[in-house]
Protein backbone atom coordinates (compact mmCIF):
# COMPACT_ATOMS: atom_id res chain seq x y z
CA UNK A 1 0.00 0.00 0.00
CA UNK A 2 2.93 2.39 0.52
CA UNK A 3 3.55 2.57 -3.52
CA UNK A 4 -0.57 3.70 -3.97
CA UNK A 5 -0.30 6.09 -1.12
CA UNK A 6 2.76 7.71 -2.65
CA UNK A 7 1.38 8.22 -5.73
CA UNK A 8 -1.54 9.61 -4.60
CA UNK A 9 0.20 12.29 -2.41
CA UNK A 10 2.05 13.02 -4.92
CA UNK A 11 -0.80 13.96 -7.27
CA UNK A 12 -2.20 16.10 -4.99
CA UNK A 13 1.03 18.03 -4.58
CA UNK A 14 1.18 18.21 -8.31
CA UNK A 15 -2.52 19.28 -8.43
CA UNK A 16 -1.24 21.86 -5.74
CA UNK A 17 1.01 23.44 -8.22
CA UNK A 18 -1.12 23.12 -11.25
CA UNK A 19 -3.16 25.61 -9.61
CA UNK A 20 -0.62 27.92 -8.87
CA UNK A 21 -0.52 28.27 -5.21
CA UNK A 22 3.23 28.65 -5.12
CA UNK A 23 4.16 26.57 -2.51
CA UNK A 24 5.93 24.12 -5.33
CA UNK A 25 8.27 25.52 -7.75
CA UNK A 26 8.79 21.85 -9.68
CA UNK A 27 7.92 18.99 -11.08
CA UNK A 28 6.66 16.53 -8.20
CA UNK A 29 8.61 13.49 -8.31
CA UNK A 30 7.64 9.89 -7.32
CA UNK A 31 9.31 6.58 -7.42
CA UNK A 32 6.91 3.88 -6.20
CA UNK A 33 8.22 -0.02 -6.01
CA UNK A 34 5.80 -2.70 -6.04
CA UNK A 35 2.80 -0.61 -5.96
CA UNK A 36 -0.83 -2.37 -6.41
CA UNK A 37 -3.36 -0.78 -8.68
CA UNK A 38 -5.33 1.75 -6.96
CA UNK A 39 -6.87 4.21 -9.17
CA UNK A 40 -9.91 3.84 -12.09
CA UNK A 41 -9.67 5.44 -15.71
CA UNK A 42 -10.89 8.96 -14.88
CA UNK A 43 -7.83 8.96 -11.92
CA UNK A 44 -5.39 8.20 -14.48
CA UNK A 45 -6.59 10.18 -17.33
CA UNK A 46 -5.91 13.17 -14.60
CA UNK A 47 -2.79 11.78 -13.50
CA UNK A 48 -1.38 11.98 -17.07
CA UNK A 49 -2.62 15.41 -17.75
CA UNK A 50 -0.55 16.32 -14.73
CA UNK A 51 2.24 14.40 -16.44
CA UNK A 52 2.23 15.58 -20.18
CA UNK A 53 2.23 19.46 -18.49
CA UNK A 54 5.00 18.50 -16.34
CA UNK A 55 3.60 19.20 -12.78
CA UNK A 56 4.27 15.41 -11.97
CA UNK A 57 6.78 12.39 -12.60
CA UNK A 58 6.33 8.62 -11.66
CA UNK A 59 8.35 6.09 -11.79
CA UNK A 60 6.67 2.60 -10.79
CA UNK A 61 9.49 0.07 -10.02
CA UNK A 62 8.31 -3.95 -10.47
CA UNK A 63 9.67 -7.11 -10.54
CA UNK A 64 8.55 -9.70 -12.94
CA UNK A 65 6.88 -12.40 -11.36
CA UNK A 66 6.09 -10.23 -8.45
CA UNK A 67 2.38 -10.86 -7.82
CA UNK A 68 1.51 -7.77 -5.32
CA UNK A 69 1.50 -5.44 -8.51
CA UNK A 70 -1.57 -7.58 -10.27
CA UNK A 71 -3.40 -6.47 -6.90
CA UNK A 72 -6.32 -5.69 -6.20
CA UNK A 73 -8.28 -8.82 -7.42
CA UNK A 74 -11.38 -7.04 -8.55
CA UNK A 75 -9.20 -5.60 -11.57
CA UNK A 76 -9.04 -9.13 -13.26
CA UNK A 77 -12.92 -9.95 -12.25
CA UNK A 78 -14.48 -11.33 -15.31
CA UNK A 79 -17.54 -9.57 -13.73
CA UNK A 80 -16.42 -6.01 -14.80
CA UNK A 81 -15.14 -6.62 -17.78
CA UNK A 82 -18.03 -6.59 -20.03
CA UNK A 83 -18.63 -3.51 -18.55
CA UNK A 84 -15.79 -1.84 -18.87
CA UNK A 85 -16.74 -0.20 -22.32
CA UNK A 86 -19.32 1.89 -20.78
CA UNK A 87 -18.46 2.25 -17.32
CA UNK A 88 -14.59 2.75 -17.59
CA UNK A 89 -13.79 3.57 -14.02
CA UNK A 90 -15.17 0.29 -12.75
CA UNK A 91 -11.63 -0.99 -12.80
CA UNK A 92 -8.60 -0.54 -11.04
CA UNK A 93 -5.31 1.38 -13.52
CA UNK A 94 -1.97 1.44 -13.12
CA UNK A 95 -0.29 5.03 -13.67
CA UNK A 96 3.34 6.42 -14.13
CA UNK A 97 5.76 5.11 -15.86
CA UNK A 98 6.60 1.04 -15.07
CA UNK A 99 10.22 -0.38 -15.18
CA UNK A 100 9.86 -4.22 -15.15
CA UNK A 101 13.03 -5.91 -14.23
CA UNK A 102 13.06 -8.82 -15.43
CA UNK A 103 14.48 -12.32 -13.67
CA UNK A 104 17.01 -13.11 -16.16
CA UNK A 105 20.62 -10.69 -16.28
CA UNK A 106 20.15 -7.50 -17.77
CA UNK A 107 16.35 -7.47 -18.67
CA UNK A 108 13.99 -4.49 -18.03
CA UNK A 109 11.41 -2.95 -20.16
CA UNK A 110 10.05 0.99 -19.68
CA UNK A 111 6.28 1.39 -20.53
CA UNK A 112 4.04 4.08 -20.15
CA UNK A 113 -0.14 3.20 -20.90
CA UNK A 114 -2.44 5.45 -23.41
CA UNK A 115 -5.24 6.63 -21.92
CA UNK A 116 -8.02 4.68 -23.86
CA UNK A 117 -11.93 4.23 -23.69
CA UNK A 118 -15.19 2.80 -25.01
CA UNK A 119 -14.62 -0.10 -27.67
CA UNK A 120 -10.64 -0.05 -27.80
CA UNK A 121 -10.32 0.17 -24.10
CA UNK A 122 -13.08 -3.15 -24.08
CA UNK A 123 -10.81 -5.25 -26.02
CA UNK A 124 -7.53 -4.63 -24.36
CA UNK A 125 -9.34 -5.19 -20.97
CA UNK A 126 -10.09 -8.49 -22.23
CA UNK A 127 -6.85 -9.44 -23.33
CA UNK A 128 -5.33 -7.74 -20.44
CA UNK A 129 -7.61 -9.90 -17.93
CA UNK A 130 -6.91 -13.24 -19.40
CA UNK A 131 -3.27 -12.24 -19.24
CA UNK A 132 -3.60 -11.54 -15.81
CA UNK A 133 -5.44 -14.37 -14.73
CA UNK A 134 -2.55 -16.63 -16.71
CA UNK A 135 0.06 -14.55 -15.03
CA UNK A 136 -1.35 -14.72 -11.18
CA UNK A 137 -1.93 -18.49 -11.52
CA UNK A 138 2.21 -18.53 -12.56
CA UNK A 139 3.15 -16.12 -10.03
CA UNK A 140 1.27 -18.03 -7.35
CA UNK A 141 2.75 -21.47 -8.07
CA UNK A 142 6.03 -19.52 -8.38
CA UNK A 143 5.95 -17.73 -4.95
CA UNK A 144 4.45 -20.72 -3.23
CA UNK A 145 7.90 -22.64 -4.92
CA UNK A 146 10.38 -19.70 -3.58
CA UNK A 147 8.09 -18.33 -0.84
CA UNK A 148 7.59 -14.73 -2.22
CA UNK A 149 11.20 -14.04 -3.22
CA UNK A 150 10.00 -11.39 -6.36
CA UNK A 151 8.46 -9.27 -3.68
CA UNK A 152 11.65 -9.32 -1.14
CA UNK A 153 13.52 -5.73 -1.06
CA UNK A 154 16.74 -7.70 -1.95
CA UNK A 155 15.48 -9.16 -5.05
CA UNK A 156 14.61 -5.88 -6.12
CA UNK A 157 17.91 -4.06 -5.22
CA UNK A 158 19.28 -7.54 -6.83
CA UNK A 159 17.57 -6.37 -10.24
CA UNK A 160 18.36 -2.61 -9.83
CA UNK A 161 21.82 -3.42 -9.56
CA UNK A 162 22.34 -5.73 -12.48
CA UNK A 163 20.56 -3.56 -14.74
CA UNK A 164 22.45 -0.12 -13.29
CA UNK A 165 24.88 0.12 -16.04
CA UNK A 166 22.27 0.59 -18.49
CA UNK A 167 19.64 2.63 -16.53
CA UNK A 168 22.04 5.57 -15.74
CA UNK A 169 21.74 6.39 -19.44
CA UNK A 170 18.10 7.36 -19.21
CA UNK A 171 16.69 9.75 -17.52
CA UNK A 172 13.11 10.99 -16.59
CA UNK A 173 13.52 14.32 -18.50
CA UNK A 174 14.08 12.26 -21.67
CA UNK A 175 11.25 9.67 -21.07
CA UNK A 176 8.80 12.14 -20.41
CA UNK A 177 10.19 14.62 -23.55
CA UNK A 178 9.14 11.76 -25.59
CA UNK A 179 5.77 10.86 -23.16
CA UNK A 180 4.68 14.45 -24.43
CA UNK A 181 5.58 14.27 -27.70
CA UNK A 182 2.44 11.51 -28.08
CA UNK A 183 5.27 8.06 -27.42
CA UNK A 184 3.06 5.50 -25.59
CA UNK A 185 3.07 1.83 -25.29
CA UNK A 186 6.83 -0.22 -24.80
CA UNK A 187 9.35 2.98 -24.94
CA UNK A 188 12.51 1.32 -23.71
CA UNK A 189 13.99 -2.27 -23.51
CA UNK A 190 16.97 -4.06 -22.70
CA UNK A 191 17.51 -8.19 -23.66
CA UNK A 192 14.27 -8.61 -24.17
CA UNK A 193 12.65 -9.77 -27.69
CA UNK A 194 9.17 -8.12 -27.05
CA UNK A 195 7.97 -5.17 -29.74
CA UNK A 196 7.52 -1.64 -28.77
CA UNK A 197 4.00 -2.04 -30.64
CA UNK A 198 2.84 -4.48 -27.88
CA UNK A 199 0.57 -2.90 -25.40
CA UNK A 200 1.85 -2.72 -21.32
CA UNK A 201 -0.90 -3.82 -19.11
CA UNK A 202 -3.58 -1.55 -17.76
Amino acid sequence: MGGALAAIFAFELATMRLKNQGLIKQAVICTTIASPQFGDNAFRSAFQHLERNDHLRCLRVENDLDVVPLYPLTSMSLVGMPFSMFFPNIRYRHVGVQLKLHVAKERFEIAYPKHRTGFELFVLDVWSTIKRLIWLVLCCVLAAAKEMTNHHCAEYRRRIQVNAEALRSLTFGSIYERIRNGEHGILETRGHLRLKAVEPKL
